[in-house]
């Protein structure tokens, strides 16, 4: 995707129903073109605000940007919907179904907990040493789910696959299903960031990464929160 540089004296400015980001030079838009803009003010300061930070329009940087571009440009119309054996090949990477081969997948299991719960609730038979039985009806009955989430959600939980690698997670986090702490916990267990399981992971090393994942769980959580669905 074509990064672009920018000038950073940006303005909100109110158009109708929606507020649109002004400025006296070039003014940031998706990688397709699509103008930046929305009902809630505070979600276009905070995509101004990524944009300054980082100081380009780049999708690949994770951030209230990337995820307005994701949305915008591939879910907004809905043009192109993913198809099952899309999303099948997704899932098959996952990192909350790809536990190491060694007897560490028993501790690490542990931090996908949101998970587990939530498929023994849908009565889907899991176990600790593999998905292989059940990995189908876990693609389609998230396939069904994520078909139900808004466009928004659709976004941030297509966001946390590309930046996180666990798209199950993403749509969990999109549903309420879980917090953006088990979230974190997540991510940190599926990187083998467990101290005393994995050689050399120190607790600050998990206490980092809990940190890290959290703060980004919180930008999806609080985009999903001041989006509007247009």
């Amino acid at each position: 995707m074509a990064k672009k540089s920018l000038n950073k004296d940006y303005k909100i400015e109110k158009k109708d129903y929606y507020f649109i980001i002004t400025s006296s030079s070039k003014i940031p838009t998706t990688p397709k073109g699509n103008p930046i803009t929305n009902k809630n003010e505070r979600l276009v300061q905070l995509i101004i605000d990524d944009l300054k930070t980082n100081q380009t329009a780049n999708p690949e940087i994770f951030g209230y940007y990337s995820i307005y571009c994701t949305y915008c440009d591939f879910f907004l119309s809905n043009d192109n919907p993913m198809s099952i054996d899309e999303f099948r090949q997704i899932i098959e990477s996952d990192l909350s179904l790809n536990l190491v081969a060694g007897p560490e997948c028993i501790d690490q299991i542990n931090f996908f907990d949101a998970l587990t719960d939530f498929l023994e609730h849908a009565k889907i038979q899991h176990t600790i040493y593999g998905w292989t039985e059940s990995f189908e009806k876990i693609v389609h009955y998230f396939f069904d789910l994520f078909n139900q989430l808004t466009p928004i959600q659709k976004a941030c939980a297509v966001n946390s696959s590309q930046v996180h690698g666990s798209m199950l997670y993403g749509i969990l986090l999109a549903m309420g299903k879980c917090t953006t702490e088990q979230y974190a916990k997540a991510m940190a267990g599926g990187n083998c960031i467990i101290p005393e399981v994995f050689e050399h992971v120190s607790d600050n090393e998990l206490s980092n990464a809990m940190k890290h994942f959290g703060f980004e769980a919180k930008i999806l959580k609080t985009y999903m929160e001041h989006a509007d669905i247009q």
